[in-house]
């Protein structure tokens, strides 16, 4: 219990408050987690912090630290945890914007484990409100969420409108951090179809929209997008250091999420460089993140990469396996993107062990995928690379 009266004592409903409080949640279950305990463990403690605040300060203010709680447990990929406190929240006599705020952060984690109906569901109870009250920021809000929910499913040009529809209803001076994730995320969509010209454009937008900020994990998001635009355009060496610094930001703050697919995309970069043992081994480290997170989606993307090193050492039954399991995973959670990816692999594994009609038969999967969502770009840097095979 002294360790949660250090986090409650002096709370205040300020920005420097704010940071304090993210600070010692952070240090609070990183301890815990040293000490082995765990999720119900975790989420003893939150339920302690919650009743401790909820006896000592009025509603408003326990609302405003169970935000800032949420997110910071979001952050540290601490879902459970997150969801216990966003209920107990519902359950409190709160308004109605007050609720939609709270679906947001509910649909935020219902993508990340892959509960999309449920997801659809909370975003379009979000939304009814924001719209009731002619609340445009709100409203942006989902948009952002919206999109984001369809990229991770693949469908990239549903993501593309929401994303631009987010934009659209607000005001980017008056809002610079949401345009900013807005801007950075249509760079994500324009990388993904290897638009690099439109994604460069998007992401120093992001930049220049939020110069000023000191949240390091919009720092490490910025940083691990600006890599993976490197690492498509094939500027590996540039790529590494974006990672490493992303990886650096991530370990010191604890941002598991961002950690382990930086590391995930690090350990491709050694491989495109033909640093096979240091990739595959940096792919290992970042899937037991992901397997100890429970990021199902991290998961099925980091056995594509092991998949791809195993490949490259020659071995050949065990990189099969791997990059089948990918895109089994991937189909399972509904990632068309990275199904594709996935699809795409077994297509050059299959080539390379000279069995044609298999490396067809996936590539088919993978470029119709592609042409789907219109990536001509992609798809000739596919066609050039199985050619070359």
């Amino acid at each position: 219990m002294k360790r949660i009266h250090k986090i409650i004592d002096g709370w205040e409903d300020s920005k420097d408050a704010k940071s304090l409080l993210r600070e010692k949640i952070d240090e609070l279950f990183f301890s815990i987690t040293k000490e082995g305990l765990d999720s119900v463990d975790k989420i003893n403690e939150v339920k302690n912090i919650f009743l401790l605040v909820k006896s000592n300060h009025t509603l408003e203010q326990l609302v405003e630290f169970s935000l800032t709680i949420t997110n910071q447990l979001l952050i540290s990929r601490k879902l459970k945890e997150a969801e216990y406190v966003l209920n107990t929240i519902l359950a409190e006599e709160i308004n109605e914007t007050i609720e939609a705020e709270i679906f947001l952060l509910l649909a935020d984690v219902t993508i990340r484990e892959c509960r999309w109906d449920e997801c659809l569901r909370l975003l379009s109870e979000a939304k009814i409100i924001f719209e009731k009250h002619s609340d445009n920021f709100g409203r942006a809000k989902v948009e952002n969420l919206w999109g984001i929910f369809q990229g991770e499913r693949g469908e990239i040009d549903l993501a593309k409108d929401h994303f631009k529809i987010g934009l659209s209803l607000i005001n980017l001076k008056e809002n610079p951090d949401l345009a900013a994730q807005l801007e950075s995320n249509l760079a994500i969509t324009e990388i993904i179809c290897y638009n690099f010209v439109s994604a460069e454009k998007y992401l120093k937008n992001g930049l220049n929209a939020f110069p000023d900020s000191e949240d390091n994990r919009w720092l490490a998001e910025m940083i691990h997008n600006y890599g993976t635009l490197h690492l498509h355009k094939k500027n590996y060496k540039q790529a590494l250091e974006d990672f490493d610094g992303v990886i650096e930001i991530a370990e010191e703050n604890n941002h598991l999420e961002i950690l382990t697919i930086s590391k995930g995309a690090k350990a491709l970069t050694l491989l495109r460089l033909n640093r096979i043992d240091d990739g595959i081994e940096l792919a290992e480290e970042s899937l037991l993140l992901a397997q100890q997170t429970k990021d199902k989606l991290a998961i099925a993307d980091i056995n594509k990469v092991i998949g791809i090193g195993e490949r490259l050492n020659g071995n050949y039954k065990n990189a099969e396996e791997y990059l089948q399991n990918s895109y089994n995973l991937n189909m399972q959670w509904n990632n068309n993107l990275n199904a594709a990816d996935s699809a795409f692999e077994l297509a050059v594994l299959f080539k390379e062990t000279i069995n044609i009609e298999k490396s067809k038969a996936w590539y088919k999967i993978a470029s119709n995928y592609f042409e789907s969502i219109g990536a001509k770009n992609r798809l000739k840097s596919l066609e050039e690379f199985i050619n070359s095979v």
